[in-house]
């Protein structure tokens, strides 16, 4: 069932990275470069990259040194998931509003789970890089599914266990 607690516009996910310049972030970042344009392509979802007019479409920005920057297209457009060194801070945010992208966007999160999980935790767990979200475990089954259908050896589940989220 997905959750009903929340509004649609108050559905976000949130993440920070405490060091950008850690080594397993290091060996990661290019890793999860290489892996959004998969991820992107099987969720097949209307992307758009940079732009201030959510009826503009632009390519979506996936660069190791400019980072990654993407939103929905028009209507099924919300907040820019951004990950880059620039934004590289305490407490970043991307509310997606439950929008078509939202699959791209936790599997991004997922993903970056995967390649680095000692510097990528939820944000009450003291780490590195942290993860949490307003979506649960089932509203995370599409990502997870994604995920598993692109990397079938991997086991992934949220982020994050019920005792971090306590």
């Amino acid at each position: 069932m997905i959750s009903t607690s929340l509004t649609p516009h108050r559905y976000t996910h949130y993440w920070s990275l405490g060091d950008w310049d850690s080594p397993k972030w290091q060996e990661a970042w290019p890793l999860l470069v290489d892996d959004v344009p998969k991820i992107i392509r099987a969720a097949n979802v209307d992307l758009s990259g940079p732009t201030d007019d959510p009826d503009v479409m632009t390519p979506v920005l996936v660069d190791i040194e400019k980072g990654i920057h993407l939103n929905g297209v028009e209507y099924d457009s919300y907040e820019s998931f951004i990950i880059s060194k620039k934004d590289t801070g305490e407490f970043n945010f991307c509310k997606t509003a439950r929008r078509p992208y939202d699959i791209v966007v936790t599997c991004i999160l997922l993903r970056a789970w995967m390649l680095a999980p000692d510097d990528f935790r939820p944000r009450r767990v003291s780490s590195p890089f942290k993860c949490t979200s307003d979506g649960d475990t089932e509203e995370w089954g599409p990502a997870r599914d994604l995920h598993k259908s692109l990397w079938p050896e991997d086991y992934v589940d949220e982020p994050w266990t019920k005792e971090d989220a306590e």
